[in-house]
């Protein structure tokens, strides 16, 4: 039984110790496990720095590359209004000086195409006329390189207007001519609240001794129409219309190659009598095309600026 006791308290005292040592090894194994894991984490942290230090760099990077490309951008923009601005000021000084020139050169020529005209006959007016009054006829004299612009009475007109009574509109005026000095025309003027009709013919005349003159005789009938209308009561207008007789006289004078001017007097029996003042400038843009101003005082005031059309 001693023998067994011992026996057993040996196996006993060798179980301790295996659990002891599988205890222990299990620690170890434990501790090996938890400095694996804490090494592992200090990798992870590790790397998670290095990425989000590359990241910010490479953020970095990419907005220095952003500000180069803007600043560039900038410079190229700068760069190319400087170039757009020399050149329009060059295109401008070019356009400037072509345009001084080509002033410089059409005055030297009409300038040339005036004095010597005008000297020509300045001279055949003082063989022809006597010397009292020569002067006078010869300025009165049209130079041979201008043209008889104020016995062409073949012509379409169109002036838009402002009537002192009847407000804006526009006025259209037609001319015919014939060869023995006779010419008919035709006048239509539509406003707001006023409308005329005028159709005619006349007799023109320029003096052979002073044919930068010419005077025109003028007689037709005359139709008018006025609309009034109450500013406080819309609703009531009254309207005017008469015909009457028209009777005028007219000079047209060339100054030269380019201007020509127009004054005359009319009287008009519509309307109790209406007589009228008027007069205008012409300026050739070319041969068939006119730039007209024209004005009238009477009972019904006008002005206006249109166009001429030689046919």
């Amino acid at each position: 039984e001693r023998i067994a006791k011992v026996e057993q308290l040996r196996r006993e005292q060798e179980q301790q110790a295996r659990e002891q040592e599988a205890l222990a090894k299990s620690k170890e194994i434990v501790e090996q496990q938890r400095a694996a894991q804490v090494r592992v984490e200090q990798q992870q942290a590790e790397q998670k720095l290095e990425a989000q230090r590359l990241a910010e760099i490479e953020r970095l990077e990419k907005e220095k590359l952003q500000a180069a490309q803007l600043k560039a951008q900038q410079q190229a923009q700068q760069q190319a209004q400087q170039q757009a601005q020399q050149q329009a000021q060059q295109q401008a000084q070019q356009q400037a000086d072509t345009t001084a020139r080509e002033a410089r050169e059409a005055s030297v020529a009409e300038a040339a195409r005036q004095v010597e005209p005008a000297t020509t006959a300045s001279a055949n007016s003082q063989e022809q006329l006597p010397e009292t009054g020569g002067s006078v006829a010869s300025a009165l004299r049209l130079p041979a390189a201008v043209r008889a612009s104020s016995r062409n009475f073949k012509y379409l007109e169109a002036l838009p207007v402002s009537y002192d009574v009847g407000g804006t509109g526009v006025l259209l005026e037609g001319s015919g001519g014939s060869r023995d000095r006779f010419h008919f025309f035709g006048r239509l003027g539509v406003a707001d609240s006023y409308q005329e009709i005028l159709l005619g013919g006349g007799y023109y005349l320029t003096p052979p001794r002073a044919d930068r003159l010419t005077v025109v005789l003028l007689a037709g009938v005359e139709v008018g129409n006025f609309e009034l209308q109450d500013e406080q009561s819309p609703d009531v207008s009254v309207s005017f219309s008469d015909t009457g007789v028209y009777l005028g006289a007219a000079t047209r004078f060339v100054i030269n190659s380019r201007f020509e001017l127009s004054a005359g007097a009319a009287f008009s029996s519509f309307f109790e009598g209406d007589a009228v003042l008027y007069g205008g400038g012409y300026y050739h843009l070319n041969r068939q095309l006119d730039l007209v101003s024209r004005f009238e005082i009477g009972d019904n005031d006008l002005l206006g600026v249109g166009i001429r059309f030689y046919y």
